[in-house]
C-alpha cells in the first residue's frame, strides 16, 4: 500500500474532534491537510500500520507534500501524546514543499521542531519560509540538504534543555558548510510556538480579550524578530 492508498483510506475528521487537539483544529481551519483511522480500519492496512493503530486505538495522518506529491505521511496518535511516526522520508522537513516559489540562496530559512510549530508561524506569517525537522537536532545527511538551499538558518528552539542541547553542535555543522545559524528564542514563558496554536483554540471557544492580547502581543513579538533577517 503507497501512502497516497493509506491517506485515501482515512477518514475526514469529523467535526466534533475539531476542538480535540492542535493537528485537528489545525486541519479544521486547513492550515493542514489530516485525516484520521481508528482500530475499525486496520483489516485493510499494511502491518506495520495496522500495529501501530492497534497499540493507540486512533491516528491521524498528516503528508507531507513536495510539488504536489504526497512524499510521507506522519502518522500521530490521535489520544496520546506519544512519539510520531514517519511513513517512506524519515528525515525529510515537513513543509519543504511549501517554500516560496521565488525562494533563492541567500534568503533566510526558518527551522522549528514540529508541525505545530510549523503552522503557528504560518499563521503569524503565511508567506514565512519555514520547515519543521521534527526532532530536536539535524540528521547529519539533512545539512547539505539545507545548506544547498541558503546560507542563512534561522533556528527556533524549543524553550527548554532538550531544544537547546544541540544549538552549538547545529552551528558547527552548518559553519563547516559556509552557512549561518541564527536563533531566536520563544516568546516569554513558552515551550514551542505550537503553543500559540492553543492559544487560538481557547479565544476561539471563549473570546476572552485577555486571550487575544496574548496572542497579538505573541505575533508581534515573531514578526519584530523576523525583520531581523
Amino acid at each position: 500500500m503507497t501512502i497516497k492508498e493509506l491517506y485515501q483510506a482515512a477518514r475526514v475528521i469529523p467535526d466534533e474532534l475539531k476542538f480535540h487537539n492542535k493537528y485537528t483544529w489545525l486541519a479544521h481551519h486547513n492550515v493542514i491537510e489530516a485525516r484520521y483511522l481508528d482500530i475499525n480500519d486496520t483489516f485493510r492496512l499494511v502491518t506495520p500500520i495496522n500495529d501501530y493503530i492497534k497499540k493507540f486505538d486512533a491516528v491521524l495522518l498528516i503528508p507531507n507534500f513536495v510539488n504536489g506529491w504526497m512524499v510521507d505521511l506522519v502518522i500521530k496518535p490521535l489520544y496520546t501524546k506519544e512519539s510520531m511516526l514517519t511513513f517512506d522520508f524519515k528525515h525529510l522537513p515537513f513543509g519543504i514543499g511549501e517554500l516560496r516559489s521565488d525562494f533563492k540562496y541567500g534568503n533566510p530559512l526558518y527551522l522549528v521542531e514540529g508541525v505545530a510549530d510549523w503552522a503557528a508561524l504560518k499563521l503569524i506569517k503565511p508567506d514565512l519560509d519555514v520547515i519543521a525537522i521534527r526532532s530536536n537536532s539535524i540528521p547529519k545527511d539533512m545539512y547539505t540538504l539545507y545548506a544547498s538551499l541558503t546560507n542563512k538558518i534561522i533556528l527556533i528552539p524549543d524553550s527548554d534543555n532538550a531544544g537547546h542541547s544541540q544549538i552549538k553542535n547545529i552551528k558547527n555543522n552548518f559553519s563547516k558548510l559556509n552557512t549561518d545559524l541564527y536563533c531566536v528564542e520563544q516568546f516569554s514563558t513558552m515551550k514551542d510556538t505550537g503553543e500559540l496554536i492553543d492559544l487560538l483554540m481557547k479565544f476561539e471557544k471563549t473570546s476572552d480579550t485577555n486571550i487575544k492580547d496574548m496572542i497579538d502581543i505573541t505575533k508581534e513579538y515573531f514578526l519584530e524578530n523576523f525583520k531581523n533577517f
